[in-house]
């Protein structure tokens, strides 16, 4: 499913996944709401922050990935291997939420990155997803111009990509 997405650096499509982790770490109290803003900017704009600050921000993504990257004899910034991390593959994001035993199921099914079909709009913010057997509501920042029967990619309660042409992009 991700290996299809287009133009985004590595960077970006690293800090697009992360958002929605970002904005529960504002919940937390770990990450102040500014900083958290700064983040929404760059992905909708485009501009990613630095690999270190990412590196800083992303510890466990970015030492996973990079276990991948050695594994792959790559580095853990090569683009395939970004997307390679958040897709299906046996090693990467999906795998390690379905290996942590101390989560219940439904934090596990949250945290997973899912290809959905846009099922209705609430608002321009707002949509309801379908896949598998579960129906969900999503925060649709990063994609504002879906229509229903787009297909997108969720994390976390949020629609990371919309598919166009059958790629996905930033709409």
């Amino acid at each position: 499913m991700i290996d299809k997405i287009k133009k985004d650096s590595p960077e970006l499509i690293v800090l697009k996944f992360a958002l929605p982790c970002l904005a529960i770490r504002v919940l937390e109290g770990t990450l102040a709401q500014e900083q958290y803003r700064s983040y929404e900017s760059s992905c909708l704009s485009g501009k990613a922050v630095s690999r270190k600050e990412l590196e800083e921000l992303l510890p466990k993504e970015h030492k996973r990935r990079s276990a991948l990257a050695k594994k792959l004899n790559s580095s853990p910034w090569d683009r395939e291997i970004v997307k390679s991390y958040w897709s299906d593959s046996r090693e990467g994001h999906n795998s390690v939420v379905n290996s942590d035993e101390d989560s219940p199921e439904h934090v596990k099914e949250f945290c997973r990155v899912h290809e959905a079909t846009v099922v209705s709009l609430k608002n321009n913010q707002q949509f309801r997803v379908s896949y598998d057997d579960v129906n969900r509501e999503v925060i649709g920042l990063l994609t504002p111009n879906v229509q229903p029967g787009d297909k997108v990619l969720i994390h976390k309660g949020f629609s990371i990509y919309q598919q166009i042409n059958g790629e996905y992009y930033l709409s």
